[in-house]
């Protein structure tokens, strides 16, 4: 493979987290039927460490769902431990500018074989 190539692919991936942003979910109220989150999601604690799901139920007095780890554990999770939930998005602004400034790098650079300093 060649050295811009390389280079292209390594800088998309360091930059993959710049296409997704989190959304905080609102809190349902009591009387409210649960919440389903199909998506990724992350609980913020209170006590402080984050706990990521891959599918998270949201009801009026506790969350549970399936941990994004090896295991796939379930968790119960308390509302009196939790700070925040938010869920992951995709962000075609940055996306698209992320793109945009690889794209202006190669480019400057010369390693496309155009620009100012080829």
């Amino acid at each position: 493979m060649q050295r811009w190539k390389r280079m292209t692919v390594l800088a998309l991936l360091v930059g993959m987290p710049g296409c997704v942003r989190w959304k905080q979910v609102p809190v349902p109220t009591p009387p409210a039927p649960p919440n389903i989150i199909s998506n990724m999601s992350r609980v913020r604690l209170k006590s402080g460490p984050t706990v990521d799901f891959l599918t998270l139920v949201v009801a009026t007095d506790s969350i549970f769902g399936v941990r994004n780890n090896l295991a796939r554990t379930r968790l119960t999770v308390s509302f009196d431990q939790v700070n925040r939930i938010e869920v992951r998005e995709k962000d075609p602004i940055r996306t698209f500018a992320l793109l945009a400034g690889v794209g202006f790098g190669l480019w400057y650079s010369g390693a496309l074989g155009l620009g100012p300093n080829r």
